[in-house]
C-alpha cells in the first residue's frame, strides 16, 4: 500500500478537457491505473456534461471546485465523504475494507455517523436513516500508519506526514 497516491484534481474534464471552472461541481472517479509501473489508484475528473461514463470505477464522488485555489488542501466536505462511504460496496479486499473502516472513523470524527451498539468485530453505524456493519480491519502498527497515508493523501491532498496527523483524534477531547 506504500505506493498507493492519487493526485489532487487536474481542474479540468477528462474527455472534453475543458477547465473546471471555480466553484462548479464536477465527478472525481478512481480507476485502476493500466500502467503496471505506475501508481495503483488513477484519478479521473469529469464534468457534468461527460458522466456518468463507461467502465468500472473502484470509487467516484461529486465535489465542487473550490474559489480560493491557492488557499492548501483542505478536506472534503461531510456531504461528499458520506456519499462516497455509501458508494463503496462491502468488499473483503483488504485495501477496500482498510479505506472503507478509516472513512467511517473520519465521518464519525465530523459527527455524521454515530455508533449505534458496541461490538467486538464489527462497527456499527447509523446516520439516522441507513445502518452499517462495518468489519473492523486486523491491522498492525504498520498497516494501520500506512492506512493513514492513503487515505489522507486521497482524501486531504497533504504530505504523508501532515495526512496522518489530520487524521489522528485530538489528545486534548475526550469522548
Amino acid at each position: 500500500m506504500s505506493d498507493w497516491k492519487v493526485h489532487r484534481s487536474k481542474s479540468s474534464c477528462n474527455v472534453c478537457q475543458c477547465e473546471i471552472e471555480p466553484g462548479s461541481h464536477f465527478w472525481s472517479r478512481l480507476v485502476d491505473n493500466p500502467e503496471p509501473d505506475q501508481e495503483s489508484l488513477l484519478r479521473q475528473d469529469y464534468c457534468d456534461a461527460h458522466w456518468p461514463v463507461e467502465g468500472e470505477s473502484f470509487c467516484y464522488w461529486k465535489t465542487t471546485r473550490s474559489e480560493e485555489e491557492n488557499k492548501g488542501p483542505r478536506m472534503l466536505d461531510s456531504d461528499t465523504l458520506l456519499t462516497l462511504f455509501r458508494e463503496l460496496p462491502e468488499s473483503e479486499e483488504p485495501r477496500k475494507l482498510n479505506f472503507r473502516y478509516l472513512l467511517a472513523l473520519i465521518l464519525m470524527r465530523k459527527k455524521v455517523l454515530r455508533e449505534y451498539q458496541k461490538g467486538a468485530a464489527v462497527l456499527k453505524l447509523t446516520d439516522t436513516v441507513e445502518q452499517w456493519d462495518i468489519q473492523i480491519p486486523d491491522m498492525d502498527s504498520d498497516s494501520r500508519k500506512l492506512a493513514e497515508e492513503d487515505i489522507g493523501q486521497l482524501i486531504v491532498g497533504l504530505p504523508e506526514s501532515e495526512a496522518v496527523e489530520s487524521l489522528r483524534p485530538n489528545p486534548e477531547v475526550v469522548s
